[in-house]
């Protein structure tokens, strides 16, 4: 049984949903203030980074299971992390 939340998820301005309603909703941009262009741009980068992120993170998990199931956690470190990882995610840990 998958634990994240169900159904496809779309993004939209305003936040991550699913069918059910929002996920998650995305707060307000930054103030953009005289003289500080390059932090207000910077800043609405790393908030789009972050939401791209976030909205593919049940494709991320599904892959990292398909990966991480092929291999034996003491076959190479990457793999020992992936599956640490996976026991973090899903409450293992």
């Amino acid at each position: 049984m998958s634990k994240h939340t169900s159904g496809k998820w779309t993004m939209t301005s305003t936040g991550i949903r699913n069918q059910d309603g929002y996920i998650c909703f995305f707060r307000d941009k930054p103030t953009h203030w005289t003289g500080q262009d390059k932090r207000y741009a910077d800043e609405l980068e790393e908030r789009a980074f972050f939401a791209r992120l976030l909205f593919a993170a049940p494709e991320m998990y599904e892959a990292l299971k398909a990966i991480a199931g092929r291999f034996d956690a003491t076959d190479c470190d990457e793999i020992f992390r992936a599956h640490e990882l996976l026991a973090r995610i899903e409450g293992a840990e």
